[in-house]
């Protein structure tokens, strides 16, 4: 601020006016402040939620996925309701046996329905986690054949085992869900994992769709070892060593599988049932319809309506080898359109209800 001597003429004018615009000043800095203090309350501004650094800030921004992540999953559980009407699938109530492929994990109370090739081994490593009756680190490294044929029916309820009362009860208090895929990514999945590439976990699929082919298609003698020459022990499959050839030779094609697939749609295997066959959608109210393409997204926010420990995570697909949906054209495009038309016809309810293009 400039200086004025008292000698100087003017100064006594100069002063007041000086001090006059200086408490103006002050005077409009405060009202500013109490301005913005009460559009601050009027509105309730969360300042550290805007924060990109702080706890608050993530917290805020995990809600609001959470809340979008339901919104998609009530988009999906409208879309199967519709697929229902359209085909007239209200009208059969569900017997005993349809509940064979639902499980219930007590500990945090979900039913959890088993559709195999969609996420399938994986959940059920998450679910004996979360039962508390098991080792976290000894369910990751148990093989995937003692996950399935010991440690799943010792641990971990079958729905159809129970009293229809308490079947009743568990449907209407449990967490329930389960899981789509698009059906036709799911087949070339089953049969690059189970028929192209020998499994020694399930050699008795490749047997029974390779004698097939041989015998119905090719007008070949049988060369894969029978089931009963097949024996499951402690969750292992053992092979008697003049068969296991057979399987290291095998060259069935996927056309050849998928026609055993679509001979073979009244009794189809586990591997390839129909969804909603498997888990009956329009029969039971499911709390989430997971995607098979939104794995990860679905299984974290499963798990946290299931309250599991924060410290449970699903685990990421492996990208070491090319996703099975990148290699559909290279088995799809080899394949005639009559095997397709009837593949077609065969998946079409669960295509519509994955709201996947076959």
């Amino acid at each position: 601020m400039p200086t004025f001597s008292s000698s100087r003429p003017g100064y006594k004018y100069v002063r007041p006016l000086l001090s006059y615009v200086f408490r103006r000043r002050m005077l409009a800095l405060i009202l500013a402040v109490l301005f913005l203090h009460v559009i601050y309350r009027l509105l309730d501004i969360d300042f550290e939620a805007l924060n990109p650094r702080s706890i608050r800030y993530l917290a805020v921004q995990e809600e609001r996925s959470h809340e979008a992540w339901l919104q998609e999953i009530q988009r999906r559980k409208d879309l199967i309701k519709s697929v229902c009407l359209k085909y007239n699938m209200y009208t059969r109530k569900l017997g005993l046996d349809d509940y064979k492929h639902l499980f219930a994990e007590d500990n945090h109370q979900v039913l959890f329905c088993r559709v195999p090739t969609i996420c399938n081994t994986n959940w059920k490593r998450v679910l004996l986690i979360m039962s508390g009756k098991l080792n976290e680190s000894f369910v990751w490294s148990q093989p995937d054949n003692q996950i399935h044929y010991v440690l799943w029916a010792k641990y971990v309820t079958q729905l159809n085992t129970l009293p229809e009362a308490e079947i009743e009860k568990l449907l209407k208090s449990y967490l329930k869900f389960f899981f789509l895929r698009n059906p036709f990514e799911r087949l070339l999945s089953s049969y690059r994992t189970k028929v192209e590439n020998f499994d020694p976990e399930h050699p008795v699929i490749a047997a029974e769709v390779g004698n097939y082919v041989l015998v119905n298609y090719r007008k070949m003698a049988p060369i894969f070892p029978e089931r009963k020459q097949i024996k499951l022990v402690d969750g292992v499959y053992h092979i008697e060593p003049s068969a296991v050839m057979a399987f290291q030779k095998s060259n069935i094609t996927f056309e050849e599988f998928l026609r055993y697939v679509a001979d073979h749609k009244d009794n189809p295997d586990r591997h390839w049932d129909l969804p909603h066959s498997l888990c009956h959608p329009c029969g039971i109210e499911y709390d989430v319809v997971g995607y098979y393409d939104t794995i990860e997204e679905d299984a974290r926010n499963i798990l946290k309506m299931a309250k599991a420990d924060p410290g449970l995570v699903y685990p990421p697909r492996t990208k070491l080898e090319m996703p099975t949906s990148e290699l559909m054209p290279e088995y799809y495009g080899k394949v005639s359109e009559d095997t397709l038309s009837r593949i077609r016809t065969m998946y079409e309810v669960d295509a519509d209800m994955a709201n996947a293009k076959i």
